[in-house]
């Protein structure tokens, strides 16, 4: 199975070693060149992918000849970032060269109503936050356009390498009341 990882940062970079380890031929883009050697050195086709406003890269065309697409990349902080996003996933599906790939497009919690509780696949889609509403566009942008071809992961308290949750209270009232 062909793997191409859309995104391979503190999340993106640890399951493209993990997918490279069982023998798959991974691909995986990260944004800036210095950061292409990690995957190299884990044995994993690397490129140089930047999405801003339009997809940019030197011979990215392999990269999108996959049987399955990780999309993990952060939506754009931008005041048209719903329209922006949608933008970026048409130009990024649009490229890829086998028909029958699938995709993994990687969410977040924050398309549900901030409940203080358990949320599921029935509950209503409610963004609170700017983020949560481009991601929620997102979303419904691959399922109208791929249908069965994609599944929509929603992550919620991600955390990992540098992103240590005490680092976000640090200095925050919550913290110094320890």
């Amino acid at each position: 199975m062909r793997i191409s990882i859309l995104g391979c940062g503190w999340l993106g970079l640890p399951l493209a070693e993990h997918f490279s380890g069982k023998g798959m031929q991974v691909k995986g883009s990260v944004r800036d060149i210095e950061k292409k050697t990690a995957l190299l050195n884990a044995g994993i086709e690397a490129y140089v992918i930047n999405i801003a406003n339009k997809l940019q890269g030197e011979n990215i065309d392999p990269f999108f000849d996959t049987d399955l697409l990780i999309i993990n990349y952060p939506p754009p902080k931008a005041d048209n970032a719903e329209k922006l996003h949608v933008q970026q996933l048409a130009e990024i599906t649009g490229r890829l060269a086998n028909p029958g790939a699938k995709v993994v497009f990687v969410s977040s919690t924050s398309v549900y109503p901030n409940t203080n509780g358990w949320v599921t696949e029935e509950c209503n889609l409610l963004p609170e936050k700017g983020s949560g509403m481009v991601l929620l566009a997102a979303e419904k942008f691959l399922v109208n356009a791929l249908g069965n071809k994609v599944t929509i992961l929603r992550f919620g308290g991600l955390i990992g390498y540098t992103r240590n949750p005490a680092r976000f209270l640090a200095g925050s009232k919550r913290q110094k009341k320890r």
